[in-house]
Protein backbone atom coordinates (compact mmCIF):
# COMPACT_ATOMS: atom_id res chain seq x y z
CA UNK A 1 0.00 0.00 0.00
CA UNK A 2 1.06 3.65 -0.24
CA UNK A 3 2.68 5.70 2.31
CA UNK A 4 0.88 8.49 3.63
CA UNK A 5 2.33 12.20 2.46
CA UNK A 6 3.65 13.89 5.35
CA UNK A 7 2.15 16.78 6.84
CA UNK A 8 3.70 19.41 8.96
CA UNK A 9 0.18 20.90 11.40
CA UNK A 10 0.92 24.74 12.08
CA UNK A 11 -3.01 24.53 13.84
CA UNK A 12 -4.43 22.76 16.72
CA UNK A 13 -6.58 20.71 14.56
CA UNK A 14 -6.71 16.79 13.62
CA UNK A 15 -4.95 15.99 10.37
CA UNK A 16 -6.75 14.15 7.54
CA UNK A 17 -4.84 11.51 5.74
CA UNK A 18 -6.77 9.87 2.91
CA UNK A 19 -7.55 5.97 2.78
CA UNK A 20 -5.26 3.91 0.56
CA UNK A 21 -6.24 0.36 1.03
CA UNK A 22 -7.48 -1.06 -2.18
CA UNK A 23 -9.86 -3.18 -0.82
CA UNK A 24 -11.88 0.14 1.07
CA UNK A 25 -11.17 2.25 -1.92
CA UNK A 26 -13.32 0.30 -3.73
CA UNK A 27 -16.92 2.03 -4.09
CA UNK A 28 -15.74 4.06 -1.23
CA UNK A 29 -18.06 6.82 -2.32
CA UNK A 30 -21.03 4.67 -2.06
CA UNK A 31 -20.57 5.05 2.36
CA UNK A 32 -19.71 8.63 2.33
CA UNK A 33 -21.98 10.71 4.50
CA UNK A 34 -21.09 14.01 5.87
CA UNK A 35 -18.32 16.79 5.01
CA UNK A 36 -15.40 15.42 3.15
CA UNK A 37 -12.23 15.80 5.34
CA UNK A 38 -13.82 17.03 8.12
CA UNK A 39 -16.82 15.66 9.45
CA UNK A 40 -16.51 12.35 7.65
CA UNK A 41 -19.41 9.73 9.65
CA UNK A 42 -17.74 6.72 8.08
CA UNK A 43 -13.44 6.93 8.15
CA UNK A 44 -12.14 3.45 7.34
CA UNK A 45 -9.14 4.14 8.38
CA UNK A 46 -10.29 3.78 12.11
CA UNK A 47 -10.72 -0.09 10.99
CA UNK A 48 -7.09 -1.89 11.42
CA UNK A 49 -5.09 1.72 12.59
CA UNK A 50 -5.21 2.29 15.99
CA UNK A 51 -4.29 5.79 17.95
CA UNK A 52 -0.96 7.05 16.78
CA UNK A 53 -1.49 5.22 13.28
CA UNK A 54 -0.64 2.08 15.47
CA UNK A 55 -1.58 -1.07 13.40
CA UNK A 56 -4.66 -3.44 14.67
CA UNK A 57 -4.82 -6.83 12.82
CA UNK A 58 -7.81 -7.45 10.93
CA UNK A 59 -9.00 -11.10 11.60
CA UNK A 60 -11.59 -10.68 8.56
CA UNK A 61 -14.74 -9.44 6.86
CA UNK A 62 -16.52 -8.90 4.05
CA UNK A 63 -17.50 -6.04 1.67
CA UNK A 64 -21.08 -6.55 -0.32
CA UNK A 65 -21.59 -2.95 -2.87
CA UNK A 66 -23.56 -2.33 -5.74
CA UNK A 67 -26.93 -1.29 -7.05
CA UNK A 68 -31.01 -3.51 -6.92
CA UNK A 69 -31.93 -2.23 -10.03
CA UNK A 70 -31.34 0.57 -11.74
CA UNK A 71 -31.96 3.31 -9.24
CA UNK A 72 -30.80 1.85 -5.41
CA UNK A 73 -27.47 1.87 -4.12
CA UNK A 74 -26.52 -0.70 -1.05
CA UNK A 75 -23.92 -0.88 0.67
CA UNK A 76 -22.71 -3.20 3.46
CA UNK A 77 -19.78 -3.81 5.54
CA UNK A 78 -18.58 -6.42 8.13
CA UNK A 79 -15.23 -6.40 9.70
CA UNK A 80 -13.45 -7.87 12.77
CA UNK A 81 -9.83 -6.55 14.38
CA UNK A 82 -7.90 -7.60 17.41
CA UNK A 83 -7.13 -6.81 20.76
CA UNK A 84 -3.56 -5.00 20.90
CA UNK A 85 -2.58 -3.93 24.61
CA UNK A 86 -2.86 -0.40 25.22
CA UNK A 87 -4.19 0.72 22.06
CA UNK A 88 -7.12 -1.33 20.98
CA UNK A 89 -9.82 -3.47 22.18
CA UNK A 90 -11.18 -6.49 20.13
CA UNK A 91 -13.96 -4.77 17.73
CA UNK A 92 -16.24 -5.66 15.11
CA UNK A 93 -17.65 -2.92 12.67
CA UNK A 94 -20.72 -3.01 10.93
CA UNK A 95 -21.90 -0.57 8.42
CA UNK A 96 -25.05 -0.25 5.98
CA UNK A 97 -26.33 2.16 3.90
CA UNK A 98 -28.69 2.56 1.05
CA UNK A 99 -29.29 5.11 -1.12
CA UNK A 100 -32.26 5.80 -3.31
CA UNK A 101 -31.68 7.96 -6.77
CA UNK A 102 -34.74 9.64 -7.54
CA UNK A 103 -35.54 12.44 -10.41
CA UNK A 104 -32.96 15.47 -11.52
CA UNK A 105 -30.21 14.17 -10.01
CA UNK A 106 -31.86 13.75 -6.10
CA UNK A 107 -31.41 10.90 -3.98
CA UNK A 108 -32.37 10.37 -0.29
CA UNK A 109 -30.47 7.54 2.27
CA UNK A 110 -29.71 6.53 5.24
CA UNK A 111 -26.35 5.34 7.02
CA UNK A 112 -25.67 3.22 10.13
CA UNK A 113 -21.96 2.47 11.92
CA UNK A 114 -21.50 0.30 14.46
CA UNK A 115 -18.52 -0.53 16.66
CA UNK A 116 -18.93 -3.35 19.01
CA UNK A 117 -15.55 -3.74 21.68
CA UNK A 118 -14.85 -6.51 23.84
CA UNK A 119 -13.89 -3.73 27.03
CA UNK A 120 -10.41 -5.22 26.89
CA UNK A 121 -8.87 -1.41 26.67
CA UNK A 122 -11.34 -0.03 29.22
CA UNK A 123 -9.99 -2.41 31.97
CA UNK A 124 -13.18 -3.44 33.54
CA UNK A 125 -14.87 -4.97 30.58
CA UNK A 126 -17.04 -2.17 30.50
CA UNK A 127 -19.56 -0.66 27.78
CA UNK A 128 -17.59 -0.60 24.71
CA UNK A 129 -19.78 0.12 21.87
CA UNK A 130 -19.95 3.36 20.12
CA UNK A 131 -22.85 3.71 17.11
CA UNK A 132 -23.40 6.17 14.32
CA UNK A 133 -27.02 7.15 12.63
CA UNK A 134 -27.02 9.12 9.93
CA UNK A 135 -29.68 10.13 7.05
CA UNK A 136 -28.55 12.32 4.05
CA UNK A 137 -30.22 13.80 0.39
CA UNK A 138 -30.18 16.16 -2.17
CA UNK A 139 -32.65 18.07 -4.27
CA UNK A 140 -31.99 19.47 -7.85
CA UNK A 141 -34.33 22.47 -8.96
CA UNK A 142 -33.83 22.81 -12.30
CA UNK A 143 -30.90 22.30 -14.72
CA UNK A 144 -28.17 24.57 -12.57
CA UNK A 145 -29.69 24.22 -8.99
CA UNK A 146 -29.04 21.32 -5.76
CA UNK A 147 -29.85 21.87 -2.10
CA UNK A 148 -28.08 18.23 -0.22
CA UNK A 149 -28.48 18.34 3.19
CA UNK A 150 -27.10 15.91 6.04
CA UNK A 151 -28.20 14.92 9.63
CA UNK A 152 -26.70 12.75 11.96
CA UNK A 153 -26.68 10.96 15.81
CA UNK A 154 -24.15 9.14 18.08
CA UNK A 155 -24.47 6.89 20.58
CA UNK A 156 -21.87 6.50 23.19
CA UNK A 157 -21.95 5.32 26.77
CA UNK A 158 -21.16 7.94 28.72
CA UNK A 159 -21.84 10.60 26.71
CA UNK A 160 -25.02 11.82 27.18
CA UNK A 161 -24.94 15.70 25.74
CA UNK A 162 -25.22 16.81 22.75
CA UNK A 163 -24.35 14.37 20.72
CA UNK A 164 -26.08 15.10 16.98
CA UNK A 165 -24.88 17.14 13.92
CA UNK A 166 -26.11 17.99 10.73
CA UNK A 167 -24.96 19.78 7.01
CA UNK A 168 -26.91 21.22 4.45
CA UNK A 169 -25.20 23.18 1.46
CA UNK A 170 -26.82 25.40 -1.24
CA UNK A 171 -25.61 25.17 -4.83
CA UNK A 172 -25.67 26.53 -8.31
CA UNK A 173 -23.70 26.32 -11.10
CA UNK A 174 -24.13 27.56 -15.03
CA UNK A 175 -21.67 27.96 -17.62
CA UNK A 176 -21.23 31.65 -16.45
CA UNK A 177 -21.69 32.00 -12.62
CA UNK A 178 -20.47 29.27 -9.49
CA UNK A 179 -22.39 30.01 -6.13
CA UNK A 180 -22.88 27.92 -3.29
CA UNK A 181 -23.81 28.88 0.46
CA UNK A 182 -23.62 26.09 3.52
CA UNK A 183 -23.98 26.11 7.11
CA UNK A 184 -23.27 23.03 9.35
CA UNK A 185 -23.20 22.18 13.66
CA UNK A 186 -21.38 19.59 15.31
CA UNK A 187 -22.27 19.13 19.24
CA UNK A 188 -19.67 18.41 21.83
CA UNK A 189 -20.85 14.95 22.39
CA UNK A 190 -20.78 14.51 18.77
CA UNK A 191 -18.51 11.37 18.55
CA UNK A 192 -18.40 9.35 15.40
CA UNK A 193 -15.42 6.81 16.44
CA UNK A 194 -15.30 5.01 13.65
CA UNK A 195 -15.72 8.47 11.81
CA UNK A 196 -13.50 11.65 11.24
CA UNK A 197 -13.84 15.04 13.30
CA UNK A 198 -11.37 18.18 12.12
CA UNK A 199 -12.78 19.50 15.27
CA UNK A 200 -15.87 19.20 17.87
CA UNK A 201 -18.66 21.71 19.14
CA UNK A 202 -18.91 24.25 16.53
CA UNK A 203 -21.39 26.03 14.09
CA UNK A 204 -19.79 26.74 10.76
CA UNK A 205 -21.02 29.03 7.93
CA UNK A 206 -18.99 29.03 4.06
CA UNK A 207 -20.06 30.95 0.91
CA UNK A 208 -18.49 31.42 -2.57
CA UNK A 209 -19.21 33.62 -5.61
CA UNK A 210 -17.55 32.34 -8.68
CA UNK A 211 -17.21 34.06 -12.25
CA UNK A 212 -16.34 32.08 -14.92
CA UNK A 213 -14.88 34.50 -18.46
CA UNK A 214 -13.64 33.28 -21.35
CA UNK A 215 -11.88 35.73 -23.57
CA UNK A 216 -11.86 35.64 -27.06
CA UNK A 217 -8.25 36.98 -27.62
CA UNK A 218 -6.07 37.30 -24.63
CA UNK A 219 -2.84 36.55 -24.09
CA UNK A 220 -3.56 33.19 -24.78
CA UNK A 221 -5.79 32.44 -22.15
CA UNK A 222 -8.44 30.21 -21.88
CA UNK A 223 -10.32 30.81 -18.68
CA UNK A 224 -10.26 33.36 -15.93
CA UNK A 225 -12.34 33.03 -12.77
CA UNK A 226 -12.54 35.51 -10.36
CA UNK A 227 -13.96 34.62 -6.92
CA UNK A 228 -14.24 35.37 -3.65
CA UNK A 229 -14.88 32.46 -0.86
CA UNK A 230 -15.22 32.62 3.44
CA UNK A 231 -15.81 30.43 5.94
CA UNK A 232 -16.17 31.17 9.55
CA UNK A 233 -16.37 28.68 12.93
CA UNK A 234 -18.21 29.98 16.15
CA UNK A 235 -18.15 27.79 19.25
CA UNK A 236 -21.92 27.59 21.34
CA UNK A 237 -20.78 30.39 23.41
CA UNK A 238 -20.89 32.63 20.18
CA UNK A 239 -16.96 32.80 20.37
CA UNK A 240 -15.08 32.75 16.60
CA UNK A 241 -12.32 30.50 16.64
CA UNK A 242 -11.60 30.91 13.13
CA UNK A 243 -12.34 33.19 10.22
CA UNK A 244 -11.15 32.99 6.69
CA UNK A 245 -12.00 35.47 3.36
CA UNK A 246 -10.26 34.28 0.09
CA UNK A 247 -9.91 36.30 -3.13
CA UNK A 248 -8.69 35.17 -5.87
CA UNK A 249 -8.38 34.65 -9.76
CA UNK A 250 -7.33 31.70 -11.76
CA UNK A 251 -5.33 32.59 -14.69
CA UNK A 252 -5.67 29.10 -17.12
CA UNK A 253 -4.34 29.10 -20.20
CA UNK A 254 -4.88 27.28 -23.72
CA UNK A 255 -1.61 24.92 -23.17
CA UNK A 256 -3.38 24.03 -19.71
CA UNK A 257 -0.78 25.97 -17.48
CA UNK A 258 -2.62 28.36 -14.44
CA UNK A 259 -1.33 31.02 -12.35
CA UNK A 260 -3.90 31.64 -9.38
CA UNK A 261 -3.08 35.31 -7.65
CA UNK A 262 -5.14 35.93 -4.38
CA UNK A 263 -5.30 37.02 -1.16
CA UNK A 264 -6.18 35.84 2.39
CA UNK A 265 -7.86 37.63 5.55
CA UNK A 266 -7.71 35.59 8.33
CA UNK A 267 -9.24 34.89 12.09
CA UNK A 268 -8.14 32.93 14.68
CA UNK A 269 -9.16 32.61 18.24
CA UNK A 270 -7.49 30.76 20.46
CA UNK A 271 -9.05 29.49 24.07
CA UNK A 272 -6.28 27.05 25.53
CA UNK A 273 -2.57 27.51 24.93
CA UNK A 274 -0.81 25.19 22.51
CA UNK A 275 2.93 24.42 21.38
CA UNK A 276 2.63 25.13 17.38
CA UNK A 277 6.09 23.42 17.36
CA UNK A 278 8.38 22.43 20.19
CA UNK A 279 9.50 25.45 22.48
CA UNK A 280 6.88 28.07 20.64
CA UNK A 281 3.57 28.14 22.51
CA UNK A 282 0.66 29.92 21.16
CA UNK A 283 -1.34 32.06 23.79
CA UNK A 284 -5.16 32.44 24.21
CA UNK A 285 -6.36 35.69 22.32
CA UNK A 286 -7.82 36.32 18.88
CA UNK A 287 -5.33 36.78 15.69
CA UNK A 288 -6.29 38.69 12.70
CA UNK A 289 -3.91 39.03 9.55
CA UNK A 290 -3.84 38.76 5.99
CA UNK A 291 -1.49 36.47 3.91
CA UNK A 292 -0.59 36.70 -0.62
CA UNK A 293 -1.17 33.67 -2.18
CA UNK A 294 0.36 32.74 -5.41
CA UNK A 295 -0.02 29.13 -7.49
CA UNK A 296 1.51 28.28 -10.24
CA UNK A 297 0.28 25.14 -12.04
CA UNK A 298 2.50 23.83 -15.36
CA UNK A 299 1.43 22.21 -18.64
CA UNK A 300 0.27 18.48 -17.11
CA UNK A 301 0.51 17.08 -20.39
CA UNK A 302 4.48 17.40 -20.79
CA UNK A 303 6.13 14.38 -19.19
CA UNK A 304 8.16 17.12 -17.23
CA UNK A 305 6.70 19.60 -15.33
CA UNK A 306 7.04 21.80 -12.20
CA UNK A 307 4.02 23.38 -9.50
CA UNK A 308 4.34 25.86 -6.59
CA UNK A 309 2.13 27.17 -3.98
CA UNK A 310 3.39 30.05 -1.68
CA UNK A 311 1.53 31.79 1.02
CA UNK A 312 3.68 34.96 2.60
CA UNK A 313 1.69 36.90 5.74
CA UNK A 314 0.79 37.03 9.36
CA UNK A 315 0.15 33.82 11.75
CA UNK A 316 -0.89 33.98 15.10
CA UNK A 317 1.12 37.03 15.77
CA UNK A 318 3.88 36.37 13.82
CA UNK A 319 5.24 36.13 10.32
CA UNK A 320 5.00 32.74 8.38
CA UNK A 321 6.18 32.11 4.95
CA UNK A 322 5.14 28.84 3.57
CA UNK A 323 6.39 26.97 -0.01
CA UNK A 324 5.01 23.76 -1.43
CA UNK A 325 6.92 22.87 -4.61
CA UNK A 326 6.50 19.57 -6.67
CA UNK A 327 8.31 18.14 -9.99
CA UNK A 328 6.66 15.61 -11.87
CA UNK A 329 7.73 13.69 -14.33
CA UNK A 330 6.30 11.14 -16.74
CA UNK A 331 8.19 8.34 -18.81
CA UNK A 332 5.29 6.98 -21.58
CA UNK A 333 2.06 5.41 -19.85
CA UNK A 334 3.83 3.50 -17.11
CA UNK A 335 5.66 4.77 -15.10
CA UNK A 336 5.51 8.47 -12.93
CA UNK A 337 7.10 10.34 -10.56
CA UNK A 338 7.11 12.90 -8.28
CA UNK A 339 9.14 14.80 -6.07
CA UNK A 340 8.28 17.53 -3.51
CA UNK A 341 8.97 19.71 -0.96
CA UNK A 342 7.06 21.71 1.95
CA UNK A 343 9.14 25.08 3.64
CA UNK A 344 7.79 26.70 6.23
CA UNK A 345 9.00 29.06 8.62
Amino acid sequence: VEADDQQVNLDRFSLFFPEKRPFFLENAGQFSVGNPREAELFFSRRIGIGAGGAQTPIDGGARLSGKIGDTTNVGLLFMQSEAVDGVASENKYAVARVNQELANRSSIGFLVVDRDGDGSLLGNGGDDQNQTYAIDGRWGFGRNGLVSGWAAKTSTPGRDGRDDAFGINADYNDADWSVSLGHAQVGEDFNPEVGFLTRRAYRKWTGRVLRRIRPNNLWNLFEIRPHISANGFWDFDGFQETGFVHIDSHWEFQTGMEVHTGMNVTKEGVKTPFDIVPGTTIQPGTYDHTEAMLRYIGDQSKPLNFSMLAFIGGRFGGDRITLQTAINNRIGEKFSSELSMNYND
